[in-house]
């Protein structure tokens, strides 16, 4: 007999027993999404925010075993005033980290990486470090916010005439 799928307004503790019970074990990726559901709500809760409906979601096990292969954390639905709190937080987080990073890191910022002598714009954080992507695209890589600094007009536009050169070398047969 198949289980009965939990009900979406049941208790997210409950919806994830239903889940596990129904899986013939917990894997490495649907432990990590329980661990990370977690780490989750207390910061929202620190924060004063509860997100009721939050889950952990699976697939139905795969032809490898039986195994589920991932875990979906599934946020649920919140009303307007508690998207503009989680909105405002993410705003103040972002700003703080951009504070910390001495006002160099704001997302979009044209950047050089004193470390490797390489320029990009600011896409991101990534824990005490920036995220930085090529300006003409290409893989990111994590930057000291220490060893950035922004470029001025002139830096650049050489960066972006070099850029545009370099895509017409690989592009031109």
């Amino acid at each position: 007999m198949t289980p009965t799928p939990p009900r979406p307004d049941a208790p997210a503790a409950a919806r994830d027993a239903a889940t596990a019970d129904s899986a013939p074990r917990l894997t490495p990726k649907i432990r990590e999404a329980h661990d990370a559901r977690e780490a989750l709500a207390a910061a929202l809760s620190r924060a004063g925010i509860q997100l009721p409906a939050m889950a952990v979601r699976t697939p139905w096990p795969d032809d490898r075993g039986g195994r589920t292969p991932y875990a979906l954390l599934h946020l649920g639905v919140c009303s307007a005033p508690v998207a503009l709190m989680l909105a405002d937080v993410v705003r103040t987080g972002v700003a703080r980290m951009a504070e910390e990073c001495g006002g160099t890191a704001t997302v979009g910022a044209a950047v050089r990486d004193t470390a490797l002598d390489r320029v990009g714009r600011v896409t991101g954080y990534s824990g005490p470090y920036l995220k930085v992507q090529p300006l003409g695209g290409g893989a990111s890589w994590e930057a000291d916010p220490g060893r950035v600094r922004r470029l001025d007009q002139d830096e650049l536009l050489s960066a972006l005439v070099a850029e545009a050169n370099a895509w017409s070398r690989r592009n031109t047969r």
